[in-house]
């Protein structure tokens, strides 16, 4: 997952699984062109600022996600995270 906050008042963020990035040949976290798309707010994208932070985020191992997942004997969980501010 990698998430982008302009200003701290624009958010988003963009998010895959393991299945489908190797039904895609590999990770690439493009945040999708949505301003042709019919009921789509302008206002919802991420918009020009002198910084954007950007953070990301990986969940691996053999314990199930979603909210809350129960552990047992020889489950494990990996967690990564890295924040910055990209400067244009």
């Amino acid at each position: 997952s990698i998430f982008y906050t302009a200003d701290g008042t624009s958010n988003v963020g963009v998010s895959m699984t393991a299945a489908y990035a190797a039904a895609r040949g590999g990770y690439d976290l493009v945040v999708p062109e949505f301003f042709g798309v019919p009921g789509f707010n302008q206002a919802w994208a991420l918009h020009a600022a002198p910084s954007v932070r950007w953070s990301a985020s990986r969940i691996g191992g053999t314990l199930g996600l979603g909210f809350d997942p129960v552990p047992s004997n020889n489950l494990i969980q990996w967690r990564a995270f890295a924040t910055d501010v990209i400067t244009p």
